[in-house]
């Protein structure tokens, strides 16, 4: 009705903006599905303290998902999930921006505050000092890179909320008298102020968890959204291990584990193989002094290629190396 309101051939570009909104909210609802759940399911992170392979785990099983993109299904969890989040985006907007401000005083401030609790509590941690650096400290040889200004523009559009017919919206709630381009700077400046302070609790953390070492130059391409993208693209495979250190040998062989690789049934002939050539790798290994970060290395050096010769995928590569000594070997 607002562009319509100004001429009748420029109704079709407010039918896109609500249009483009209404797929981005369709797909944000399966997002917000899964929080849902997975707040409802946080319960079973109880005993995982320090077993970060059983917590990687969780979201899988509890959203009945391989990892994939094939295929249609909804596993019914998700589907209930689903349509209760559906039900809060309804009872939101259920009045208009009546109720809507009503959950905006809440869904704009608290974000914010729970940042600041962040950004503190990263800013304590070891290390957090170099995380700060590499955020506020450019290297400006990247700004030479056409993609980062790309992925920059980008980002503005998206934290924005270009074309998404929300100005639309805000202004028909406006005086004629309101003064456009002071809020448009104030709306501007608060995005680029929750991005900063959004970068200083990301940087930090890094900092303090000592992962900025996989970062590029450029900060963008980090060690977690490297791995996400090799995760979505070509899954993940645990190899886990049981040994004797003590005795210098293998108590079984090892055990393989897929997720979002190969499907469970066509996978198994590969996984076996990838068994029994780790297994040889380790033994030849083993016959000789070693250390467990040589052992994670060569489990990764043997497995690592045969698959991506098997598959023509590269899946991340976790060992998981159980040590168990002999009770009879420790008395003596």
């Amino acid at each position: 009705e607002s562009m319509r309101g100004i001429n009748k051939k420029a109704e079709f570009i407010g039918w896109a903006a609500t249009s483009n909104a209404f797929v981005i909210v369709t797909y944000y609802s399966v997002v917000f599905a899964w929080v849902l759940l997975m707040v409802f399911c946080s319960g079973q992170f109880a005993d995982m303290t320090g077993n970060s392979e059983a917590a990687s785990q969780v979201f899988f099983n509890v959203t009945q998902t391989t990892g994939l993109i094939s295929g249609i299904s909804i596993p019914i969890p998700v589907l209930i999930a689903l349509i209760a989040a559906w039900g809060l985006i309804y009872f939101c907007i259920r009045d208009g921006a009546s109720s809507v401000g009503k959950v905006v005083k809440y869904t704009v401030f608290l974000p914010v505050l729970l940042l600041l609790i962040m950004a503190v509590k990263g800013c304590m941690m070891s290390g957090a000092a170099e995380g700060l650096k590499r955020f506020f400290i450019p290297d400006l040889a990247a700004f030479g890179d056409a993609s980062l200004w790309i992925d920059a523009v980008g980002q503005v559009f998206y934290s924005l909320s270009i074309m998404m017919a929300i100005m639309f919206a805000y202004g028909s709630y406006l005086d004629e008298s309101s003064n456009l381009a002071e809020d448009c700077f104030i709306i501007a400046f608060s995005d680029a102020a929750i991005s900063v302070l959004s970068g200083i609790v990301m940087f930090s953390t890094m900092g303090g968890v000592g992962m900025l070492d996989s970062m590029s130059s450029s900060g963008i391409a980090t060690a977690v959204l490297k791995d996400r993208k090799i995760l979505a693209d070509n899954g993940l495979v645990a190899v886990i291990v049981s040994i004797d250190s003590r005795s210098n040998s293998i108590l079984c062989r090892p055990n393989i584990v897929s997720r979002g690789f190969v499907f469970i049934k066509e996978g198994q002939t590969l996984l076996k193989e990838g068994e029994v050539l780790v297994f040889e790798s380790l033994r030849k290994k083993m016959a000789q002094k070693t250390t467990f970060a040589e052992l994670k290395n060569t489990i990764k050096d043997t497995l690592e290629p045969f698959l991506y010769s098997k598959t023509n995928r590269t899946p991340i590569v976790i060992p998981v190396i159980l040590n168990y000594i002999d009770p009879n070997l420790e008395k003596k």
